[in-house]
């Protein structure tokens, strides 16, 4: 189990350090995070941007926790920080579907597909994986017994797991049938 949990805290390392930097590498990402969030309807106008700092804020220090390598008693606090925000966040794109918003994600920067099922998916499974690491943690007291190469194997694991999260709507993309366009029907025979 130590394995597992290692590979978790390493995705949720990385998937919550691409987050929040793709939020505020340069000021128009931050800006288009606030219009996201104001697009979305679900804050009042003058808690939106202190919502965004927060949520940053709370990724940054989310990263900082799970990946703590010098204090044991950081990471199952981390996890459970990790799920609790990926939990609202679930709550929150909910809400906004139905609603019948089409709030564009700003996960991890740059997007123009709208929230939907895929999120909330994403969300849930890596919430489920963040709570469950960090129940592990809290009721593992030494941390088990654990070699190099298999810390090496989990470290790996981790890092594609979170690549796969953060390039998911490309990944689903490519197995989507493309829009026929009328130009594209062909009639055989």
């Amino acid at each position: 189990m130590p394995y597992l949990v290692v590979a978790i805290r390493c995705a949720i390392a990385l998937i919550f350090a691409v987050s929040a930097f793709s939020k505020v590498r340069r000021r128009a990402s931050f800006g288009l995070f606030v219009a996201s969030l104001r697009e979305m309807a679900v804050l009042p106008a003058a808690l939106v941007r202190p919502t965004a700092v927060a949520v940053v804020a709370a990724e940054f220090a989310v990263c900082t926790a799970v990946a703590n390598p010098f204090g044991r008693a950081w990471y199952p606090w981390g996890l459970a920080m990790a799920g609790a925000l990926l939990v609202a966040f679930t709550v929150g794109i909910v809400r906004v579907r139905r609603a019948g918003s089409r709030a564009t994600c700003r996960c991890f920067g740059a997007s123009t597909r709208a929230l939907g099922p895929l999120h909330v998916v994403r969300n849930t499974v890596w919430a489920l994986a963040a709570l469950g690491a960090a129940w592990c943690g809290f009721a593992d007291a030494d941390g088990g017994a654990v070699r190099a190469g298999g810390v090496s194997t989990a470290l790996g694991v981790g890092v594609l797991l979170a690549v796969s999260t953060v390039e998911l709507e490309d990944i689903v993309d490519l197995f989507r049938a493309p829009a026929a366009t009328p130009g594209d029907i062909s009639r055989a025979g």
